[in-house]
């Protein structure tokens, strides 16, 4: 038995499973094999130290597939931060982007993620912080600015 971060006793099996460390650790073989293929003389350890560095700072999900930053609490906390951190700049003097532009963002950083969950996004957050605006002007699929809140 090992002691969580919280303080409860869990299993080996518990703490790869509640952490996912196994799909970290067949992402991290993926990612050295493919890297391999170009680069023959690859230091392994290095490698692998450098995957869980990115993963421990939060940088492991930048251009990765949508799939991979779905995947876990962490990755999805991580491409939030790695958004924020990119686009910080974006919208300061107050304008506002439409769900269109903010998706393109978005796609800089995972070319595949789904436009749907953008406008979802924008949806909850005009019905959380703007009801009279959502009411009145947002559509389905409207080309209006969507006042979205920093990530």
């Amino acid at each position: 038995m090992t002691e969580s971060s919280d303080g409860i006793a869990s299993s080996p099996e518990s703490y790869l499973e509640r952490f996912q460390v196994l799909l970290y650790l067949e992402d991290s073989i993926s990612q050295l094999l493919e890297y391999k293929d170009d680069n023959p003389k690859v230091n392994v350890i290095k490698f692998m130290n450098e995957y869980f560095q990115s993963v421990k700072n939060g940088t492991h999900v930048m251009f990765r597939e949508f799939e991979f930053i779905n995947a876990t609490l962490h990755n999805r906390k991580s491409f939030i931060k790695l958004f924020w951190k990119c686009f910080q700049q974006v919208g300061k003097k107050g304008d506002l982007l439409t769900i269109q532009e903010y998706h393109s963002l978005i796609c800089l950083l995972c070319s595949d993620f789904p436009f749907e969950l953008v406008q979802k996004t924008a949806r909850r957050s005009k019905v959380l912080h703007q009801p009279h605006y959502m009411q009145s002007r947002c559509k389905q699929h409207s080309n209006t600015p969507c006042p979205m809140p920093p990530l």
